[in-house]
């Protein structure tokens, strides 16, 4: 299928699927360059080398609360110098998770979160919100800020904004689908909710309709 070319930009960071045999890893990576329908990845230092690569990889990739992606890709070149790297040529793209809720910009907000990595290590995180669905949320955090703790696919947020205070109580819990190093100092998160309390999913529903509506009727949208 095709696949929005808003993906797989220079900089953003991906899964590497690698499967040979019997056995399937993944690998923690970023996309180097893009031209086309060609893209370089950087090899993970776990990998140490492109030569163990087998011809065909899958890539996984999140875009901000709206689909999750796996691009199955051939290699086509392999370089140890500057720094080992994989040139992959793109062969098709599977959209793995559909977008299931209207989505609303939201005011400017700085919400304090925590990050919880797969190791279960918690860090405190200031975000700035950007967007709001009822199936997950866009935010920044400021580069200098993930020093003690770099977002990584995969990680846990908790974070109660303070714009669903009157709406959806407690904390709010979601997975890293996506994760970009942008050009002005921020990384941008894309978080999908998970394990949301008994009628949240509802409630968040409801309050982005009804900003919707109300920035409709003021003619902001």
């Amino acid at each position: 299928m095709a696949m929005e070319q808003s993906l797989l930009q220079e900089g953003e960071r991906v899964v590497l699927t690698v499967s040979m045999g019997d056995r399937t890893d993944q690998y923690p990576t970023h996309i180097e360059r893009r031209d086309g329908n060609l893209i370089w990845i950087a090899i993970p230092q776990e990998l140490g080398t492109p030569d163990v690569l087998p011809p065909e990889v899958t890539l996984g990739v999140g875009h901000t609360m709206d689909a999750y992606y796996q691009v199955r890709t051939r290699i086509v070149g392999r370089t140890l110098v500057p720094r080992p790297r994989a040139a992959l040529e793109i062969v098709d793209a599977e959209r793995v998770q559909q977008r299931e809720y209207f989505r609303v910009e939201l005011p400017p907000s700085w919400e304090s979160a925590v990050l919880i990595d797969q190791d279960g290590k918690q860090t405190s995180l200031q975000l700035y919100l950007n967007d709001l669905s009822a199936g997950g949320f866009g935010a920044r955090v400021r580069e200098s800020d993930t020093r003690l703790a770099t977002p990584k696919l995969g990680d846990e947020i908790v974070i109660s904004p303070k714009l669903l205070a009157g709406s959806v109580p407690g904390d709010l819990r979601g997975r890293i689908v996506r994760v970009f190093s942008a050009d002005d100092g921020f990384v941008q998160l894309g978080v999908a909710f998970h394990n949301l309390p008994p009628g949240a999913v509802d409630r968040i529903a409801r309050f982005v309709l009804n900003m919707q509506r109300e920035r409709t009727s003021r003619g902001l949208l």
